[in-house]
């Protein structure tokens, strides 16, 4: 321990025979370095011009078609020689044969068309017709119908003579109406003794027969 003590002392008294100026604090300063030189401007490179393009030449103006001649026509074919007709071998007469003719179209004989009934004779038959039934007269209703119709069926004389007269009311005929130059709408009304009431319509078809206007058909549309 005392000799301890005694280095600190030596130590002690050299530091206090050291000067003032020995003694003071130390300044710690940092090292100078030189600044790097500040970039400079880049030297512009040489700009190469671009080579002018060759003057564009208008294209050459090209001739307006030219129109095709007009077409000849073909030459005309000459027409084939006839062939002559072989001569018939030596010794033998040959006879040429008369030409056949068709015989001649028949036209077909002329008909002429039917003539219609005057307009006042084809109502006077259907009225004669009718009138002859109000007044229960079969045989003279006979007589408006053509030959083929008389005293036939329907038209049987006794019937229609026997059916018209048992009447309460008697046929008449409420109209006439034409519906071409040979049929006539005709409506009737009778009602019969059994009390049977009848409302009829009729088409009564009319043609020239025997020089005069004849009922050929007659149509009931009423059923009476």
């Amino acid at each position: 321990m005392t000799g301890r003590l005694l280095v600190c002392l030596v130590a002690a008294g050299a530091l206090a025979a050291m000067p003032a100026a020995a003694q003071a604090p130390v300044q710690l300063y940092p090292r100078a370095v030189p600044a790097a030189p500040a970039p400079g401007p880049e030297p512009a490179r040489p700009v190469t011009p671009p080579e002018p393009l060759p003057p564009i030449a208008p294209p050459p103006a090209s001739p307006p078609p030219a129109s095709p001649p007009p077409a000849s026509p073909p030459p005309a074919s000459p027409p084939p020689a006839a062939s002559a007709p072989a001569a018939p071998p030596r010794g033998i007469a040959v006879t040429p044969l008369p030409p056949v003719q068709s015989p001649p179209a028949q036209s077909p004989p002329f008909q002429s068309p039917p003539t219609p009934a005057p307009r006042d004779e084809v109502l006077a038959a259907v009225e004669g017709f009718y009138g002859a039934l109000g007044r229960g007269d079969g045989q003279r209703a006979n007589e408006f119908l053509v030959p083929e119709k008389r005293n036939q069926g329907a038209y049987e004389v006794a019937a229609m003579t026997r059916f018209y007269s048992a009447m309460s009311e008697p046929l008449r005929v409420l109209g006439l109406g034409r519906l071409d130059p040979e049929v006539v709408r005709v409506q009737y009304a009778y009602t019969h003794q059994s009390g049977r009431r009848c409302d009829g319509v009729a088409d009564v078809t009319v043609r020239r027969a025997d020089g005069r206007a004849l009922i050929e058909r007659i149509r009931a549309l009423s059923g009476c």
